[in-house]
């Protein structure tokens, strides 16, 4: 089978169109004897020859069945259509040499066994490397100049627009600037950024983005963090003026909000949401959020991808009362993390943990690897024009965040690792943070106070009601790393699998779906 293997960068010319590449290669195809025996690899546009393999999704597929000899022969328009990275040349090259695959750039067959092809392919791939990262520098300084003589770089931030056919000077936009300023004026009146979003959405005020016509809560968010809103922009490590829509002192009082909301997202909920900050969604990986219909009485957990119509999850919202008592009565009521912590070190799984945390850990490092990375390649897609600016911060800021996340993972493995040397002192914490579960030193005081260890469900009830939300939220705070949920259609079930900060391996619950009543309008 052929492979026919399209790409169009930014910086390309029409004449390189996918379309183009497409018929070419069918006629190449036809030509051949591959007329009814060809696939197409289409990486699509905007897809820079600089990336890594890995980050080429199509690319990889291609040589993966390339490696499983899937594909006998592959045709390229040209050699700039494979890579202008001297290392993916190089991958790509070792797969196909093994597989014994033709390749052919443009009508010629190029002979990757053949030393003095490899070797004029090779200087090829080096020219082209080189050319782009040169490009990338001088791209780089014409950004920077443009930064500095106030002009327009890449996106267009909400609030401001450019001035001129040639100068395109970054200038305040009249219209759009005044509801950057109600944005501050409502978040300081009490609304929150999610009910911002909301009103902007009502009011069907463009984003001005590409990808969504849709205010989101981190988009009003940004707005208010922008320093670029007070007049500082920040390129390079340096900050430049330009024209202020916000005062100073507004800007202030709104960092100061922020700082001291806690969520750091606007107002906070007025309810009390036991499991909120661990529930990740098993369908799309985003974060389970507390939310209500008071007026109904209803208190529940859903996707936060649920509220977007451009991103809309399937999976189902879990009603507040009953995940909470299945994680609760479940895990900490009966001791069961206590008993099953005692067990890991009786039967000897010890090991077994903790070489499952090394591994892990290891896991982990490897991620931070990749995350540096990716942040380099941001830095040059932004350089090459591939991402705006804009749109490369933000993606940068997301790395950023996911590195944080990795780091905190990683330092709670180890200390897990660490625990589990220490039989002696991981039991007796766990004592003291159970003391009326687990016959700790105020066992005396509790059965004084006529409830029974070994208690009825009367007795147990009796307990449930004495600790307080506080007093289960720390401990479930404490003990619980994350709660994933997924809802199976098939059973009208959720499974629940809750990973721990303690070294034990993961639990998986069952929960049914349909437990009491829910408003309309909610699935």
């Amino acid at each position: 089978m052929l492979g026919i293997y399209t790409r169009l960068s930014s910086d390309d010319d029409k004449g390189n169109s996918i379309e183009n590449q497409i018929r070419e290669g069918k006629q190449f195809a036809k030509q051949y004897g591959f007329q009814d025996n060809y696939k197409i690899y289409n990486e699509g546009e905007g897809v820079s020859g600089r990336k890594e393999l890995e980050d080429r999704p199509i690319l990889f597929q291609l040589v993966k069945d390339i490696s499983v000899k899937k594909i006998s022969a592959v045709w390229f328009r040209h050699q700039n259509r494979l890579d202008r990275n001297n290392l993916t040349f190089q991958l790509f090259a070792k797969e196909v040499k093994k597989a014994g695959t033709k390749v052919f750039f443009a009508d010629k067959e190029e002979d990757f066994n053949d030393p003095n092809s490899m070797f004029q392919l090779g200087i090829m791939s080096l020219i082209s490397t080189y050319q782009a990262e040169l490009t990338g520098v001088q791209v780089k300084k014409v950004l920077l100049d443009n930064v500095k003589e106030g002009k327009v770089v890449g996106g267009i931030p909400f609030g401001f627009k450019k001035k001129g056919k040639k100068k395109k000077l970054l200038i305040v936009c009249p219209e759009n600037s005044e509801i950057v300023k109600q944005i501050y004026v409502d978040y300081l009146s009490g609304m929150g950024t999610t009910l911002i979003a909301k009103k902007l959405n009502e009011m069907e005020v463009p984003t001005l983005s590409k990808n969504t016509q849709l205010w989101k809560d981190s988009t009003v968010l940004y707005i208010l963090k922008n320093a670029l809103y007070i007049g500082k922009r920040k390129y390079g490590g340096k900050t430049y003026k330009v024209e202020p829509i916000i005062s100073n002192s507004i800007f202030d009082k709104v960092q100061l909000k922020i700082e001291n909301s806690g969520t750091k997202k606007g107002k906070k909920t007025g309810y009390k949401y036991l499991l909120n900050g661990l529930i990740i969604c098993g369908h799309c990986g985003e974060e389970y959020l507390g939310r209500s219909q008071s007026h109904k009485g209803y208190f529940y957990y859903i996707c936060k991808n649920h509220r977007y119509k451009d991103k809309r999850c399937s999976n189902r919202s879990a009603k507040m009362e009953h995940l909470d008592e299945l994680i609760w009565s479940s895990l900490f009521r009966d001791s069961s993390l206590f008993r099953e912590v005692k067990s890991m070190y009786k039967e000897g799984e010890r090991q077994e943990v903790k070489l499952n945390l090394e591994s892990e850990i290891v896991q982990k490092d490897k991620e931070l690897v990749g995350l540096e990375r990716k942040k380099n390649r941001v830095v040059q897609m932004v350089e090459n024009e591939i991402l705006s600016i804009s749109d490369g911060k933000s993606r940068i800021k997301e790395l950023n965040h996911n590195k944080v996340e990795i780091e905190e993972k990683i330092n709670r493995l180890k200390e897990q690792k660490n625990s589990i040397t220490n039989e002696k002192k991981l039991i007796e914490d766990m004592r003291k943070d159970f003391p009326f579960l687990t016959g700790g030193k105020n066992q005396k005081e509790w059965e004084a106070a006529g409830f029974l260890l070994d208690a009825d469900v009367a007795n147990e009830e009796r307990i449930k009601a004495s600790v307080s939300f506080k007093e289960k939220q720390k401990l479930i705070q404490k003990y619980i790393e994350s709660i994933k949920i997924s809802y199976l259609e098939t059973d009208n079930e959720f499974e629940i699998e809750v990973a721990f900060k303690i070294p034990l391996k993961n639990k998986k619950l069952r929960l049914e779906h349909n437990l009491g009543r829910k408003p309309r309008g909610l699935s």
